[in-house]
């Protein structure tokens, strides 16, 4: 079984998720995630159509000014999220149903950035999301 990504379009999308989501930030990053309830058959597997996550990434214009700039960061943010996903266990990726990711700091030459730069955020950012929804779950259960 493999997660599926898919990209998150237009401003209204953008915009609920950046209402309704839980945000967590490490290093120059932040995300912004929505957690989708877990449907679960009668022995206890999980559901296994539920497997897309919806993502988008942003940089904004004062961040970095040049769009080259931003292109390669976004770049980048995509890959590392792929690279993410075939990594990490399916059971910390299945709560996900959105997820968002900002970038705060950009280089003045497109060269200064590597994916070596942006794979560490977006690992503990995906893995404080799981953390965070195993808290919610915690707390609805007691």
């Amino acid at each position: 079984m493999s997660v599926q990504l898919r990209t998150i379009k237009g401003y209204n999308s953008f915009s609920k998720i950046y209402q309704n989501g839980m945000k967590f930030r490490f290093m120059n990053m932040s995300a912004v995630v929505c957690f989708e309830e877990i449907e679960s058959d009668c022995d206890g597997f999980i559901d296994k159509t539920k497997c897309i996550i919806y993502y988008g990434v942003t940089i904004g214009k004062k961040t970095a000014k040049k769009a080259v700039v931003r292109n390669r960061i976004k770049r980048l943010m995509r890959e590392s999220l792929r690279i993410t996903v075939k990594e990490l266990e399916i059971r910390k990726l299945l709560p996900i149903q959105k997820i968002i990711f900002s970038y705060f700091y950009a280089p003045k030459h497109l060269m200064q950035i590597n994916l070596n730069d942006v794979l560490p955020a977006v690992k503990n950012l995906l893995e404080y999301a799981y953390l965070g929804y195993e808290n919610i779950n915690k707390k609805s259960n007691s």
